[in-house]
């Protein structure tokens, strides 16, 4: 499936105004109200509001997007779009030490009612 911009806004505004999770198959990474969300070169800005503050969450474009009912998947592995065997073993002698959090996982957004 395409990951652009357009799909993957498309993905994310069923959500605005509804209380979220943001998760990975491990925990919970942000959850709130998600008031408003902004695209930028590479990332996608969300506004996450809770009782006590409103914060900004970063997220990278995935590299693949799925929806399965009301859970939106966006798939970081690398596997997806690495499909040259040795540009993916290459890949696995870079230093890794300074990897995002999301590298090769799954993060799922989802009302936080179903997510606990």
């Amino acid at each position: 499936m395409n990951s652009s911009i357009e799909n993957f806004q498309e993905y994310i505004k069923p959500y605005l105004l509804q209380t979220i999770a943001i998760k990975t198959d491990k925990k919970i990474i942000r959850r709130g109200r998600l008031k408003i969300f902004q695209m930028a070169q590479h990332y996608a800005k969300l506004t996450l509001e809770d009782e006590k503050r409103t914060r900004i969450y970063e997220i990278p474009y995935p590299y693949d997007i799925s929806k399965e009912g009301n859970v939106t998947k966006l798939d970081y592995h690398s596997n997806v779009f690495m499909n040259i065997y040795d540009l993916e073993l290459q890949c696995k002698f870079l230093d890794s030490s300074k990897k995002s959090k999301l590298f090769d996982e799954y993060v799922y957004i989802l009302p936080l009612s179903e997510a606990e």
